[in-house]
């Protein structure tokens, strides 16, 4: 633990101005407090589960393998059980900037901390997660289904046409058999935290990709309306 705090401590240094950290120590200082141990909670067990994804890899084991495969399941429902999704998001309507800078270095003090005498770099490790996620079944549903979001985006397609209620259909479906949460902040946070590989590397959601997300999103809630609703937001 005390590791871990010096590498907080480190990290803060490095990534947040003396402003910056003020304002955070603000804004969580008024949270409830299940919430901050919420967050710690979910800090430690995601370092056990990417010291567990450290360790596959370091044995050889491909991004798809059944054993990476199952890790990349438990750090979905964690994130579920942990609510990090929506704390991301409430967060994010406080001060994007600053939560921004905060998750990353939460991400960062987790890599760390997965491989402490640094055999593995961080970025290894994040790269290899990601490719993970590229080649799980719910990664490349995903894929597929923003696919075809943008090219229902580029035609303007409103959310209530029969296309995007399908895709919001699929949506749901994936989010409840791979533990992903409520399809609607699984949106919302994938277009302000998910990210995109290009050219080798990963970069946020550009815009298209963010357009696409939010006709779904949009999809999803006018899926929920009552039908009366629907018929006059359509009309």
């Amino acid at each position: 633990m005390q590791n871990m705090q010096l590498i907080t401590r480190e990290l803060i240094n490095e990534m947040l101005t003396p402003e910056e950290e003020r304002e955070w120590m603000t804004y969580t200082a008024h949270l409830p407090k299940h919430e901050l141990e919420e967050a710690r909670e979910h800090l430690v067990s995601a370092g056990v589960i990417t010291k567990a994804l450290v360790r596959v890899m370091s044995e050889g084991a491909a991004p798809e393998s059944e054993a990476v495969q199952k890790l990349m399941h438990q750090h979905n429902q964690l994130m579920l059980r942990y609510r990090l999704r929506e704390r991301l998001v409430t967060r994010g309507n406080w001060n994007e900037h600053i939560t921004r800078k905060v998750h990353a270095m939460g991400m960062k003090l987790v890599l760390r901390m997965a491989s402490p005498d640094g055999s593995v770099s961080g970025e290894q490790v994040f790269n290899f997660c990601c490719r993970a996620r590229q080649a799980s079944k719910w990664g490349k549903a995903l894929d597929r289904i923003a696919s075809e979001a943008m090219a229902l985006e580029a035609r303007h397609a409103s959310a209530h046409s029969a296309a995007a209620q399908a895709l919001a259909e699929d949506l749901a479906e994936v989010c409840e058999a791979h533990a992903l949460g409520d399809p609607v902040l699984y949106g919302r946070w994938y277009i302000e935290f998910g990210m995109l590989l290009v050219d080798d590397g990963w970069v946020p959601v550009d815009e298209p990709h963010r357009k696409a997300w939010a006709l779904l999103v949009d999809a999803v809630e006018a899926s929920r309306r009552p039908a009366g609703l629907r018929a006059a937001a359509a009309w």
